[in-house]
């Protein structure tokens, strides 16, 4: 056998090693935990553990945690394979129906910001720091819901008027989390429905 097939095969078999690994690795989370899709950070050390989609029976109701299940979700550290902590309100379950979570890290892998969605708008937001076998959260959904109800009820003289809201986010230099929000509460844009819009536009430091 000539030296470059000897080197063909073992780079194949290398290949194949670590296609194996990276299987078995996905799979070693504890029962009714998975990696939510495209929630790895770009240096590949985290991502957000959530409950799988065994918890739906069929797709068609929201879910609720009945005695024994736990929906919650995690952040972990996939080299070590450890979770890191909870993430609080974190409740979302992988291909739960009228419901999806966003994940966006900074291209330091640094910060992530977690979005919950509802069938037309955002339900809950989070920033999570990793900090070595730890990290911290801040939730900026509800000063962002609350403000934009704000808004909305002032428009309409409703006081019990809510609107559903679609967040923007960017990642400046100087430490913060800009973030833009749209809202109406109108959002199947009812005809006989009077529909009323705000805006949010602000900055939480890191």
């Amino acid at each position: 056998m000539h030296v470059v097939e000897r080197v063909l095969i073992l780079l194949f078999a290398l290949v194949l090693n670590l296609d194996a690994s990276a299987t078995a690795a996905a799979s070693d989370w504890p029962d009714g935990l998975v990696l939510h899709g495209d929630s790895t950070s770009p240096d590949g050390h985290y991502g957000i553990l959530v409950a799988t989609s065994s918890h739906v029976d069929d797709g068609t109701t929201y879910l609720i945690a009945e005695e024994g299940e736990d929906f919650t979700n995690y952040l972990a550290h996939l080299q070590t394979h450890q979770k890191l902590g909870k993430i609080k309100k974190g409740d979302y379950v992988e291909h739960e129906n009228h419901r999806h979570l966003d994940v966006a890290w900074s291209p330091d892998s640094k910060v992530c910001i977690l979005t919950y969605w509802d069938r037309y708008g955002f339900s809950s937001i989070a920033v999570l720091e990793p900090k070595g076998t730890s990290f911290t959260q801040t939730d900026i959904g509800e000063r962002i819901h609350k403000s934009l109800d704000a808004m909305i009820q002032k428009q309409s003289h409703d006081p019990e008027m809510s609107g559903e809201a679609t967040p923007y986010f960017r990642l400046s230099p100087d430490r913060k989390v800009r973030v833009r929000a749209l809202a109406a509460n109108n959002p199947k844009q009812f005809e006989e429905v009077k529909t009323y819009y705000a805006l949010f536009k602000g900055d939480v430091r890191r």
